[in-house]
């Protein structure tokens, strides 16, 4: 039986019965052979340690991890980061750092902690397994698109099996996932009906993640700003609105809000809520260029990035010189309104909003960084990246920010978009003529040439294979960075 689709995500059960009298709740349920599929991988792939025979499922119970998912599903949806510590798609890694890191100021080692666990229930499915043998998995949902990461499960006692597949993160369209998901979890309701298990209310219900999974802007907060309970109130939405509806919901993920901060992000996203209402002819010719970029949708966020990039100065009939600012500006005001304001925390730098029967908005703070001509072009690259590349919610709109702390698929694309629309591979090739950057002033005279910062120029540098070591990279972001250079 197969749930899902192998090419994306995939439960593929063969139900089995054991031999065993059953009593716990756990056991009372249906068990299964689990092959779990993500792309076409399997991630249940293992080697029996006494006779080395490779395998491709592992017998469980199947209670336990549909009740995970039940439980959970609203935060695998809608808690793309902690509020406290930013993560990226690639939970395992971000779990981690979280280990190796010190409490955030204000929070004793105990609260932190608690708090890291917490996360970690939410997202990682093994805190629900019951003490079933599963290899170890983490799902996130970012850029509409399903993370699973995996890397390879500790168990304690003697080993009877390895899982097999190394540590790696893949994803999938949420749509595709969804599917699968749910109809994992409505076949166990339905066998535990068929056994009239009454034990968890969820399993009475045909379709249990479709109630479970509903979120209101209540919930939304909850997730990406639960110290600040009376945000929703300040910025006039309603606790019981759909967050997929509002721009400033969305952008309201990537900004940082703290005591320092709230005020100016508050001011910032209820400006950008009113700002993309109403109709603009400019949507239609944001949709002509978003048709034309999203070609390039692979899914790999950096790649995604540099390819759209370089679609886009072929359009504006560039090569290989230098975008100038004057045309940055025109091809963003073209697409969307753009207000700057004057900011005094240098922690979030800009909001971007979409209403696809609305307007395009793009909202960009002045202070001590973003004042620099460089960073400012940065910004500026970065917001029409957010513009022709980010997915659109179910609810039609599309926010985003940019700040000190924000990670994640959309920063990565949309930052290697205005890297290479800023610093194009094939302008790096005719100013260095075979040059080695590091060298003398090279460097220094390519960012002035460009317009860039100095982590901007370096960072891309090496993602280009410009640069022989992240030596020589971090070496340069160090020396000009400290010349307030940084980009």
């Amino acid at each position: 039986m197969i749930l899902g689709d192998k090419n994306r995500l995939a439960f593929v059960l063969e139900p089995l019965e054991p031999s065993w009298e059953r009593r716990s709740g756990s056991d009372l349920g249906p068990w299964a052979s689990l092959s779990l599929f993500v792309r076409h991988r399997c991630l249940t792939r293992l080697v029996e340690e006494s006779t080395g025979e490779y395998k491709t499922s592992v017998p469980i119970p199947l209670m336990p991890l549909a009740s995970w998912f039940v439980e959970n599903i609203k935060a695998i949806a809608f808690e793309e980061n902690h509020p406290l510590f930013p993560s990226d798609v690639f939970l395992h890694k971000s779990l981690a750092r979280w280990n190796e890191a010190e409490p955030s100021a204000g929070w004793t080692t105990e609260t932190w902690e608690d708090m890291r666990y917490e996360w970690y229930r939410r997202h990682f499915w093994m805190s629900g397994a019951g003490g079933s043998l599963i290899p170890d998995l983490a799902f996130v949902r970012a850029d509409e698109r399903l993370w699973i990461s995996w890397s390879k499960p500790r168990f304690s006692g003697p080993r009877q099996f390895e899982f097999i597949e190394p540590a790696d993160v893949e994803s999938v369209y949420w749509e595709g996932a969804w599917h699968a998901l749910s109809e994992f979890v409505a076949y166990v309701a339905g066998e535990a009906r068929s056994r009239r298990l009454s034990h968890l209310a969820w399993a009475k219900e045909d379709n249990p993640l479709l109630k479970a999974i509903h979120c209101t802007a209540a919930d939304f907060i909850s997730f990406v700003a639960p110290q600040e309970s009376d945000l929703l109130s300040r910025l006039e939405i309603d606790p019981a609105r759909d967050p997929e509806c509002s721009v400033a919901m969305q952008a309201l993920r990537d900004l940082e809000i703290t005591s320092e901060t709230v005020n100016e992000a508050t001011k910032m996203l209820s400006q950008l809520e009113k700002a993309t209402l109403g109709l603009a002819a400019t949507i239609k010719q944001l949709d002509v260029f978003r048709q034309l970029l999203m070609e390039t949708n692979t899914g790999r966020p950096e790649t995604d990035g540099y390819e759209a990039a370089r679609r886009l100065r072929q359009e504006l009939r560039l090569d290989g010189e230098p975008l100038e600012t004057a045309l940055l500006e025109q091809e963003l005001q073209g697409l969307a309104k753009v207000i700057e304001e004057n900011a005094e925390s240098p922690r979030n730098h800009s909001a971007i909003g979409v209403r696809r029967d609305g307007n395009a908005c793009v909202i960009l703070l002045r202070h001590a960084r973003t004042r620099h001509p460089w960073a400012r072009r940065m910004e500026l690259a970065r917001a029409l990246g957010h513009l022709l590349l980010d997915p659109w919610t179910k609810g039609n709109v599309l926010g985003a920010g940019s700040s000190q702390t924000n990670q994640g698929p959309r920063k990565r694309r949309s930052g290697a978009f205005a890297a290479e629309l800023l610093l194009p591979k094939q302008g790096i090739h005719s100013f260095l003529k075979g040059r080695d950057p590091v060298e003398g002033s090279i460097f220094e005279d390519m960012m002035q040439h460009f317009g860039v910062g100095a982590k901007t120029a370096a960072y891309h540098l090496w993602n280009q294979e410009f640069l022989a070591s992240e030596d020589d990279r971090d070496g340069l972001i160090e020396e000009y960075g400290a010349r307030r250079l940084d980009g």
